[in-house]
């Protein structure tokens, strides 16, 4: 392999789906995800709500929300770096690296937020009047 060449491997390879849920109430911690690829404190209205199904985020362990992507064009994504677990809907995903000596956590996370920002802005996030501001969507203004 030469200097110029770059070998990309599947992530699959690297990383496993986890699924442990909340059936003994012992994490009460509920938290939601964002589209800045961060856990945030949940706004949902959870007045009665059973969260033995919902699934045990610890730490170094990712929490994903596949749910948006086709809807905002943008995966939400995120790492827990706290050392208190958290709870997370049940209809999302977690996963974690296989081995951290091989990829770490925190270095899959930056490729993650990098690929974020290089994702354009979905039509239908864009402000009705784009013309207005060429320096935020200079994207729709680009020669083609």
């Amino acid at each position: 392999m030469t200097n110029n060449q770059i070998t990309y491997k599947r992530l699959g390879e690297y990383i496993r789906e986890v699924n442990v849920r909340n059936r003994e109430l012992k994490v009460t911690r509920l938290m939601g995800l964002n589209m800045k690829k961060a856990f945030i404190p949940s706004v949902a209205n959870v007045i009665g709500t059973d969260f033995s199904s919902y699934k045990i985020v610890r730490k170094v362990q990712f929490g994903c929300v596949l749910m948006k992507v086709g809807r905002d064009g943008i995966s939400s994504i995120a790492l827990l770096e706290d050392d208190e677990p958290i709870i997370i809907s049940g209809a999302y995903y977690v996963f974690e690296v296989k081995d951290p000596n091989v990829l770490l956590p925190e270095y899959l996370m930056l490729w993650i937020r990098r690929q974020h920002r290089q994702t354009k802005p979905s039509p239908r996030l864009a402000p009705r009047h784009p013309h207005k501001y060429p320096h935020k969507y200079p994207h729709k203004y680009a020669c083609k």
